[in-house]
Parts: structure tokens; sequence; C-alpha cells
């Protein structure tokens, strides 16, 4: 079974993933990584 929490949690985990290792320009990935958890949030809520 695919549950919806497991593909709104997975995101997260990448980006404390990026957090954790913080990198270099680690805030810009960040930032993309909010810009595209944001747009899947909005995609789950429309179906």
């Amino acid at each position: 079974m695919y549950h919806k929490q497991d593909r709104i949690k997975k995101p997260w985990v990448i980006v404390n993933l990026l957090l954790r290792l913080d990198l270099p320009g680690s805030e810009i990935i960040i930032a993309i990584s909010a810009i595209a958890l944001g747009a899947i949030l909005s995609l789950e809520k429309s179906f």
C-alpha cells in the first residue's frame, strides 16, 4: 500500500538531509527544495 502521508514525508527527509550536509550553497538547494515541496503539496491538494 502506498500511503499519502509517506509521499508528503519523503520531500521533508530530503530537506533534512540537505540541512545536515550544510554544503556551500546549500541555502540555494534548500530554497529550491522548499519551492518544490510547496509545489508537491499544492498538487496533493488538487487531487
